[in-house]
């Protein structure tokens, strides 16, 4: 009956509070580490595997990180660490070599363009005979493919050292519309170079850029007679660009935070100079797709010793 009086009442309710504090004080106390030990442990393990099962949409593991941005190829992992935990690296430059090769069609005939449907502003962009489709750009005679997109693929979390020849800022590059085509269909920029998107023509164009980074989905209205300037950031994909009054006109960007990638001349012929020496992985890009053997999976590393000239001959294209 003591516990009626109201003073009882309330030193049995606070000794009460107490000792259920303390019984969670000692619960945390235990769980903490253990819970610290298992996310540690989950951590080490997802860094264990290797990129290729690095799968891990709803991973507890991945709880807190940045999801990967939609992919337009399966070469990333499904989530990417925070920044803080990507470490660039790059090995001590052994010497310098240059790349070159070829690349030529492997149909049994050559392609026929198709001619395009030009449904606006018809006389002019069809005043000097109609426009064809080019997805194989390829020459008669050497049956090389023109705008294929070659370069060095860096390893996972490399910075490639920059070669002096490279230390200069690119000279801005020039995406011309002549007659309602781009020209080139294909090209590629390195990270801070300017594009100086042209338009010789009386009619209007607008320079549509879609990627998967948002810096570089961009509409740039461009007037008759005028040219603008934009700029992209680098990629792992290649970009598409489109004109929204010349459904048509179509082609492919790509920007690279090194300086080691051309695009093939009209002979389908390629050269990159001042490589860093050692085992590179080359890729080839078409805008079909990667060629067999030189795209980012299946590229076998190729050894440049320190000033070799490294031809890989003819490569081919072949349709898919």
């Amino acid at each position: 009956m003591l516990s009626c009086c109201p003073v009882v009442k309330t030193l049995l309710t606070v000794g009460g509070l107490g000792a259920l504090g303390f019984a969670g004080w000692q619960t945390a106390s235990w769980t903490a580490p253990r819970l610290q030990a298992e996310r540690t442990s989950c951590m080490m393990d997802l860094n264990a595997l290797p990129e290729s099962e690095a799968v891990c949409a709803d991973a507890p593991c991945c709880k807190g990180q940045s999801p990967g941005p939609a992919k337009a190829e399966q070469d990333t992992d499904c989530c990417e660490p925070a920044a803080a935990t990507v470490v660039a690296t790059s090995a001590p430059v052994a010497g310098w070599a240059t790349v070159k090769g070829q690349i030529v069609y492997g149909g049994a005939e050559l392609p026929k363009p198709a001619e395009e449907k030009v449904t606006s502003d018809q006389g002019h962009c069809l005043a000097k005979g109609p426009i064809l489709n080019k997805v194989w750009d390829v020459d008669a005679s050497s049956k090389g493919v023109a705008n294929v997109v070659v370069f060095v693929l860096p390893e996972r979390n490399e910075e490639l050292p920059v070669h002096d020849s490279y230390a200069a800022a690119p000279k801005p590059f020039v995406l011309d519309q002549p007659n309602c085509v781009f020209t080139p269909r294909v090209f590629a920029v390195r990270k801070g170079q300017t594009i100086n998107a042209k338009n010789p023509d009386p009619v209007a164009h607008n320079v549509v850029v879609k990627g998967i980074k948002s810096e570089n989905d961009q509409n740039l209205q461009v007037a008759p007679g005028t040219e603008r300037q934009l700029s992209l950031v680098p990629e792992n994909n290649a970009l598409a660009v489109s004109c929204g009054s010349h459904p048509w006109m179509r082609g492919y960007a790509w920007c690279f935070d090194h300086p080691y990638f051309t695009v093939t001349d009209k002979d389908g012929k390629f050269e990159i100079k001042n490589v860093p020496a050692g085992p590179r992985k080359i890729v080839v890009w078409h805008e079909t797709g990667y060629l067999t053997g030189y795209g980012k999976k299946d590229a076998k590393p190729v050894t440049l010793n320190d000033g070799e000239t490294k031809d890989l001959g003819q490569i081919t294209a072949t349709p898919k």
